[in-house]
């Protein structure tokens, strides 16, 4: 288990590095809010947005561990995150959220043509 935990680790590092240089940076500063967390307890919240910090639960992503899929579900999660951080957590997951939550992703494709291994 401790191995999966510091692959997920690096793996959620290698996602807000590669979201951060695809944002402008008044937007990648704010990945800086973005912490590790783990909660067993809670296994159907896969992140979430407070007033100051965006805590992603890697406990959701254990089973995805050793998946090709398991960056692309990590960065989806800090885009969906950062989305209602922008969002002020205003508009739950409304249009606005909708809006902004694709205009971040759709930023952050365009920019990336190749992923961490």
């Amino acid at each position: 288990m401790r191995q999966n935990l510091r692959t997920l680790r690096k793996k959620l590092d290698d996602a807000i590095s590669v979201i951060g240089s695809a944002l402008p940076s008044d937007l990648s500063r704010q990945l800086s809010r973005v912490h590790h967390g783990y909660d067993s307890a809670n296994t159907e919240c896969s992140g979430f947005c407070g007033t100051a910090h965006i805590v992603i639960n890697l406990c959701t992503f254990m089973h995805l561990s050793s998946s090709p899929d398991l960056f692309f579900e990590l960065a989806k999660t800090v885009l969906h995150e950062l989305a209602h951080f922008v969002d002020n957590n205003q508009s739950g997951h409304g249009p606005r959220w909708r809006h902004i939550y694709d205009g971040l992703t759709l930023l952050v494709w365009k920019a990336t043509s190749a992923v961490p291994s």
